[in-house]
C-alpha cells in the first residue's frame, strides 16, 4: 500500500483550452439558434399558404 495518501491538485498546463470557446460552444449554439429560426419561419411561412 502506498503511505502517500494526500489529494494532488492537477493543473492543466495546456493554454490552449481558452481558445476552443468557438469550436465547442459558439458554433454549435449559432447552429442551433439558426436551425429553429427556420423551422419556426417555416411553420409560418406554410401556415400562410394553407389559408
Amino acid at each position: 500500500m502506498n503511505q502517500n495518501d494526500e489529494f494532488k491538485n492537477v493543473i492543466n498546463n495546456n493554454k490552449s483550452y481558452n481558445k476552443s470557446f468557438g469550436k465547442d460552444f459558439a458554433i454549435p449554439f449559432l447552429g442551433g439558434a439558426l436551425g429553429c429560426a427556420l423551422v419556426i419561419r417555416n411553420l409560418f411561412w406554410s401556415s400562410k399558404y394553407k389559408n
